[in-house]
């Protein structure tokens, strides 16, 4: 069999392990060629990621930064300080928590385009790109 050939077969044998979620020993990861190795081991630290991650978010530590919809769902919290970028007409709009202010930074899609920011209410604003 051709390396290139072996390799592709053991991808497919390591992708196939993988998905069926068993453990492999130490002694079994290091007789794999050290490409699946370090594959291995890269796949693993981000599959420890995505459930140290899912954990968070499904524990719902509360932090500053929360997305709420308007019913009866409980908010949803994000890391303190993480951004939320919202696309608009013309723009993106990225709001994050700064110490004890919100940072509100706007990326026009073209430069035609400037943001505006305009009281609605005592207590609501709205955001829009316009033209210069």
């Amino acid at each position: 069999m051709s390396a290139i050939r072996m390799n592709q077969v053991l991808k497919i044998k390591l992708k196939r392990y993988l998905t069926e979620i068993k453990i492999m020993t130490e002694e079994q990861i290091n007789k794999l060629p050290k490409w699946a190795q370090s594959d291995f081991r890269a796949l693993t630290m981000r599959l420890n990621e995505a459930n140290a991650e899912l954990k968070r978010i499904n524990e719902n530590t509360p932090s500053n930064t929360q997305i709420q919809t308007f019913g009866d769902e409980a908010p949803k919290y994000l890391k303190n300080g993480e951004g939320i970028t919202f696309t608009i007409e013309n723009g993106e709009v990225n709001c994050r928590v700064k110490g004890d202010c919100l940072e509100v930074r706007g990326n026009s899609l073209s430069s035609e385009h400037e943001m505006a920011i305009r009281p609605r209410v005592s207590n609501v604003i709205r955001i829009k790109f316009v033209e210069d």
